[in-house]
């Protein structure tokens, strides 16, 4: 299952790059919501929703395995949705008010005391990649309220050895047949994606601007900025570093070796 995992990040990525910035596409251009434009939080869930629909529609069900989501979509309709078009959902959270993680709190906490209790996995270890000591606890059948199946429900603590930083925090998923330690790794992947993905895109491109008001033009634009970008990312992944130890490997060199690229394999077709 997680060899599955792992050759399906990639469609994660994409997916979530779709639903991360085609809700602001949807605020502005009103097609598929029919509210007023608006800018707030309230507004995130319902057009996610809406694109959650059209992308199922579109692709059928169950043409991503797993959908990496963060705190916001804790909600029972998104994820029900999710479930209902025979895919899972992997919830990142530090809120510790939900029943369901009280729940498995309560079991984690005592759970030591009744060696009677089955089903908790238990783990210690460190984190090379991360630097970092973790410990975590995962049990299953944990019911989330209004969610139509169970979920898996994983506490994970870590100490970063390299900085005076602590990070606690929540994973649930609607695939129960994922380890905790696997669960932990997809809630990284998780915050992988938005930093290197949605923050460094809006910090080159500012995508977050309304270029046009025009919906379709809009659409048009931010789907060839997409495209731009993922090129540039998978350019990036070439072994392509040699010959230039001594540049300065920016965005702004890896581009214009991008189009150096492109401007050669052009002339060699020719």
């Amino acid at each position: 299952m997680w060899q599955k995992a792992e050759s399906s990040v990639c469609r994660w990525f994409s997916v979530w790059w779709f639903l991360w910035l085609c809700p602001a596409i949807i605020r502005r251009s009103k097609p598929a919501t029919g509210h007023r434009e608006n800018h707030s939080k309230g507004k995130e869930l319902p057009t996610t929703r809406k694109m959650l629909e059209r992308v199922f529609h579109n692709y059928g069900d169950g043409f991503v395995d797993l959908f990496l989501l963060d705190a916001l979509y804790k909600d029972k309709k998104t994820i029900n949705l999710i479930n209902s078009h025979k895919s899972h959902a992997l919830v990142k959270t530090e809120e510790t008010r939900l029943t369901i993680i009280q729940d498995a709190h309560g079991l984690f906490t005592h759970w030591g005391d009744h060696p009677g209790v089955d089903g908790v996995e238990h783990m210690k270890g460190f984190d090379v990649d991360r630097m970092c000591e973790y410990e975590l606890w995962s049990c299953g059948s944990f019911e989330h309220p209004g969610v139509g199946k169970t979920m898996k429900v994983t506490h994970v603590k870590e100490d970063y050895i390299k900085e005076d930083r602590h990070e606690d925090f929540w994973v649930l998923c609607t695939d129960e047949s994922l380890s905790g330690l696997q669960m932990r790794e997809l809630g990284h992947i998780r915050w992988r994606i938005e930093n290197n993905g949605f923050k460094a895109l809006d910090e080159q491109t500012n995508c977050d601007h309304v270029y046009t008001h025009d919906a379709h033009t809009f659409l048009a634009l931010m789907l060839m900025l997409f495209i731009g970008w993922n090129l540039l990312l998978l350019f990036n992944l070439e072994d392509i570093r040699k010959g230039y130890e001594h540049a300065k490997w920016t965005l702004d060199f890896l581009s214009e070796l991008l189009l150096m690229w492109f401007y050669v394999e052009y002339h060699a077709l020719s």
